[in-house]
């Protein structure tokens, strides 16, 4: 069953320990291959939780486990990135796993990833093919597929994972759960392994937006206050009608649903026309990824040992481009952030853009390169553009909310709306 954050402050209430809590989610039965290690230095956590539990002095997520992708530093333990690279311990945990366990929460596992954080499904020579707790004949989605998985799966309540192209969301669709991925500057990204820095943030996956939000209140850098949101639009952008055809009847279902009660919360939902081939935004940046990837695990001019010969090819790739090429990328990526501002900036503020988490549906474990080509393709404008968004597990197929960059409160609001429609 899947766990929410209010879920077990009632078990506390009721008198359960946190010990029993821990015990139970550190033995679980890992079916879905998306536990990469167990953790066993929690134990002075769990016993000052539980003291303050009894004391009445609790923090905000006091006596909460939660997972951690495999490539953000928790203290004592190797940040693998999912691969076989010889490392040592990290002597402090990453900025974002600190704030957590400051308000109480404690992790108990890392999860499984595509290696190097390379990949829209966690595929990985080292820990298997991780798949979804709602079909295991399907992928968990990647590259944070095991943090989704364990979030799916009811082990616990919430999960980190990385985001750069869509890692966050991606496997939060397909494993039908909330996933949500900030703007750049929401959370304190030290302590994640780059990829690709531009693109690159921390992102929560969870079984509400409510819980989103708890841990949002958290873990954001800034304590500005939120304007009220007193009307709003949802704008679908042209490009929609590339996703698969079972997808886009999906999605139009729910966005009729959606307009049945656009009056009653005052909203108001607009067709949008944006001149982009994703398909090539999608390509340039995965190849900037890859540029930059070769440069973080690199050394002496070769990759480090322990590295798959199929990721290491995709970061020879990268490293092989030339100048010219990495250049043009990069123009890619400028323009269509410029094209993406000047189309909203022309319509009023709190405007957020409606389309499904990804063009395709949720791939089987049978299903080749060729099949999940696609897959960030309506997930990687949210990194370019610097938008923060959030995928909701609506129906047969997830949907996707993005909103204008640094308005993340904003989009929580409405995307807690959204939930309480479907």
């Amino acid at each position: 069953m899947k766990q929410q954050i209010a879920d077990l402050r009632n078990n506390y209430r009721d008198g359960v320990s946190v010990a029993e809590v821990f015990e139970s989610a550190v033995s679980v039965n890992d079916s879905y291959c998306a536990i990469e290690s167990r953790l066993t230095n929690f134990s002075e956590l769990v016993s000052a939780s539980q003291q303050k539990l009894v004391t009445g002095t609790s923090r905000p997520l006091e006596g909460i486990p939660f997972s951690v992708k495999a490539n953000i530093d928790i203290k004592g333990v190797v940040t693998t990135n999912g691969a076989k690279i010889a490392g040592k311990p990290e002597l402090k945990h990453a900025a974002m796993v600190q704030k957590l366990c400051d308000a109480g929460a404690i992790p108990v596992f890392t999860t499984t990833m595509a290696e190097l954080a390379v990949g829209a499904v966690t595929n990985n020579v080292n820990t298997g093919i991780c798949v979804s707790p709602l079909d295991s004949s399907r992928h968990a989605g990647g590259s944070s597929g095991g943090a989704g998985a364990s979030v799916a799966a009811g082990w616990v309540p919430f999960s980190l994972g990385s985001d750069t192209m869509g890692s966050v969301r991606i496997p939060a669709a397909y494993c039908g759960v909330v996933g949500y991925k900030p703007s750049a500057t929401t959370f304190d990204r030290s302590g994640l392994t780059p990829l690709y820095q531009p693109l690159d943030t921390i992102g929560i996956m969870a079984n509400s937006v409510a819980d989103i939000v708890e841990i949002f209140q958290v873990c954001k850098t800034e304590s500005t206050p939120s304007p009220p949101l007193k009307k709003f639009t949802l704008a679908i952008p042209n490009f929609v009608s590339e996703a698969e055809p079972l997808v886009l009847s999906s999605f139009m279902l729910q966005i009729a649903e959606l307009r049945v009660h656009a009056q009653e919360i005052n909203f108001e939902i607009i067709e949008i026309d944006l001149d982009l081939d994703l398909g090539l935004i999608r390509r340039r940046g995965l190849l900037l990824c890859e540029a930059a990837g070769w440069k973080t695990f690199a050394e002496n001019g070769a990759l480090s040992f322990g590295i798959s010969e199929p990721v290491a090819s995709l970061l020879q790739y990268g490293h092989d481009a030339t100048e010219s090429k990495i250049a043009q990328a990069q123009v890619v990526l400028s323009e269509t952030r410029d094209l993406l501002d000047k189309a909203l900036g022309a319509i009023e503020q709190n405007i957020f853009l409606v389309l499904p988490t990804t063009p395709m549906s949720y791939p089987s474990i049978s299903a080749t390169d060729q099949d999940l080509a696609t897959s960030a393709d309506f997930t990687c404008l949210a990194n370019v553009c610097d938008l923060p968004a959030i995928s909701l597990p609506v129906t047969s197929q997830a949907i996707q909310l993005m909103g204008a960059s640094g308005n993340d409160a904003a989009l929580l609001k409405v995307a807690a709306l959204v939930e309480a429609i479907f």
